[in-house]
């Protein structure tokens, strides 16, 4: 897994100079030429990892990556709101993911 981790890593690191997103074929495509895998292995790879970070997650951890960032949950208490009909409801209480970069993530773009 840390090198699963460490490879997607450096290809992210690496498009920094990219002005639109990409989506998970074209990063497995990035990934593979990189590396020297074929397109199929990198994109088990891209989907191992994204699993991997979601199960972390859900178990309660935060993921660091070095010289990245970290991901991690961030949990939105319950609330009452009021949608465009004007009544007032219940909001549930909900996890959503975050990410953080890391000082030299952000360093790496400039």
């Amino acid at each position: 897994m840390k090198y699963i981790v460490s490879l997607i890593t450096l290809c992210l690191l690496s498009m920094s100079n990219a002005s639109f997103a990409i989506g998970d074929n074209k990063l497995a495509e990035n990934i593979a030429e990189e590396v020297g895998v074929s397109q199929e292995v990198a994109r088990k790879m891209v989907d191992a990892f994204k699993e991997e970070v979601i199960a972390q997650l859900r178990d309660g951890n935060v993921v660091r990556l070095h010289k990245f960032g970290r991901f991690y949950v961030e949990e939105r208490p319950a609330s009452s709101g009021v949608p465009g009909t004007g009544e007032a409801r219940e909001v549930p209480a909900k996890n959503l993911l975050r990410f953080q970069p890391s000082r030299q993530g952000n360093d790496s773009l400039n």
